[in-house]
C-alpha cells in the first residue's frame, strides 16, 4: 500500500502586508502533462504566522494556490511533487503583474479591430479566465494579473482577417 503523503506549510506574504480576513490555500492534483485530474481540496492558513495544518493527500504532482483575503489583489499558483510521508512547503503570495501586447492582423476590416478580444486561461483552471479587447491601434492590456501559468487566445478576428503577429511586454 502507498503511503499517504502529509503537507503543511507557511504561506510567504510580501513585506508590509498582513493577512486580515485569512488566506484560502487549494491543492489540485495533476497528471504528466500538468492537466489537473480532477482531485481539489481547500484549506485556510491562519495568522499569526500564515500556517496551514497538514494535509492528507495522494503523493503526486500538486497545484497549489493560494489568494489572501479570498481576493486576487495577492495570489500564488505554484508547483509541488508531494512524497509518501510528511513535509513542509512554502507558498509565496505577489501582487498581479501589468501585462500589455500589441496584435497585428492583416485584412480590409476597417473599425472591426476593437471587437477582436485577447483571452487568457489557466490550463489547470485554477486561476479566472482573464479578457481584454484590442484597441484601434492593436495594443491590448491586463491591469491586474494574477501571477501564474497562462494560455493565450484571440477571438472574434472579423471575416477575411488573420492574425499576422502577437507581441507581449
Amino acid at each position: 500500500a502507498q503511503r499517504a503523503a502529509i503537507v503543511s506549510g507557511t504561506v510567504e506574504l510580501p513585506e508590509g502586508v498582513s493577512a486580515v480576513g485569512g488566506i484560502e490555500v487549494g491543492f489540485a492534483s495533476e497528471d504528466e502533462f500538468g492537466m489537473p485530474e480532477g482531485m481539489r481540496f481547500g484549506i485556510g492558513a491562519t495568522a499569526p504566522n500564515n500556517k496551514f495544518p497538514g494535509v492528507r493527500l495522494s503523493p503526486g504532482r500538486y497545484r497549489v494556490t493560494a489568494s489572501l483575503d479570498g481576493t486576487s489583489e495577492y495570489r500564488s499558483s505554484e508547483e509541488f511533487d508531494l512524497h509518501p510521508g510528511a513535509q513542509e512547503i512554502s507558498v509565496h503570495l505577489s501582487r498581479p503583474i501589468h501585462l500589455a501586447g500589441h496584435l497585428a492582423v492583416e485584412g480590409a476590416f476597417g473599425s472591426e479591430m476593437t471587437k477582436i478580444e485577447i483571452r487568457l486561461t489557466s490550463p489547470d483552471r485554477s486561476l479566472e479566465v482573464q479578457s481584454a479587447f484590442v484597441h484601434a491601434d492593436g495594443s491590448f492590456e491586463f491591469p491586474s494579473l494574477a501571477p501564474g501559468i497562462w494560455d493565450i487566445g484571440v477571438r472574434h478576428v472579423p471575416k477575411g482577417g488573420y492574425i499576422k503577429s502577437m507581441m507581449l511586454g
